[in-house]
């Protein structure tokens, strides 16, 4: 579930509170000030803006949302519930000024009405949108446990330079005890990470006017997917690696112990 900041008139609020009011959490704000206050205080993962919020002042919202830290860089829809002849005319126009502004996509009502589905059309490019975000969190968390992964190598290695004995195998047993944990969190990960490429692989399939910089930031963010996979591979093989040196001097200290168990035995019996 989506937490989405809906800035519009009534009408816009109604079309996107059924749209989407029975899976994401809404945000309503219907003044600019209601706007501000709920993006100071309130985290989101997306801002949809009517175009005829507060008197025409959707503009004036995405240039403060941009100033506004906790939420500058959450994606932002444009877009239009009414469809008259005189908002026809403005379309093209509005699309423009809003990507300029940096909005993901403007949804304009009317080219949406005449999809055989035009509810469906609209909440599949809004998921997209989400899908894009989620996707962008899924590979910052990768990365992070990348860098787990990392770090418990590092300490690994650091005991491989020491002498094997009982008390060092339970501190890499510790290590590895950790080390699983974290690929547990990457499973996870890795498994988010499939089934979002697999929803933005469809979305592309089907028409939806997304603005250059969408396109060109999803194909950023697949590279650095891919960069993310290639490095997680190589600390795979790393791992592999230490694990065998570790089981090679815990059989030989396991073989010293017993041969020196055998020993003291033998003495105790002379």
């Amino acid at each position: 579930m989506a937490r989405i900041l809906v800035a519009s008139i009534t009408n816009g609020i109604a079309v996107m509170e059924r749209l989407l009011g029975e899976e994401h959490e809404l945000l309503i704000a219907t003044t600019m000030a209601e706007a501000v206050d709920k993006l100071e205080k309130e985290d989101v993962d997306l801002i949809m803006i009517g175009v005829h919020f507060d008197d025409s002042r959707m503009f004036d919202l995405m240039s403060q949302c941009k100033t506004i830290t906790k939420n500058a860089n959450k994606p932002i829809i444009s877009f239009c519930t009414r469809d008259t002849p005189l908002t026809r005319t403005m379309h093209d126009s509005i699309d423009l000024a809003t990507k300029a502004l940096g909005a993901w996509i403007y949804l304009d009502q009317h080219d949406y009405n005449v999809k055989r589905n035009p509810d469906a059309e609209v909440r599949r490019v809004i998921e997209r949108c989400l899908v894009s975000t989620e996707r962008k969190k899924t590979k910052e968390k990768r990365a992070d446990i990348q860098k787990q992964r990392e770090e418990l190598l590092r300490l690994r290695l650091a005991l491989d330079a020491e002498e094997w004995s009982i008390d060092l195998e339970d501190k890499v047993a510790d290590l590895r005890q950790k080390l699983s944990d974290v690929l547990l969190e990457l499973s996870q990960a890795q498994s988010n990470s499939v089934s979002q490429q697999t929803k933005l692989a469809e979305s592309k399939d089907l028409e939806d006017r997304v603005s250059h910089q969408v396109r060109l930031d999803e194909n950023i963010t697949a590279r650095e997917e891919r960069q993310i996979m290639l490095e997680e591979s190589q600390q795979l093989a790393r791992e592999q690696e230490i694990a065998k040196k570790e089981e090679v001097k815990a059989r030989r200290l396991r073989h010293r112990l017993m041969v020196q168990s055998e020993q003291n035995k033998k003495a105790a019996q002379n």
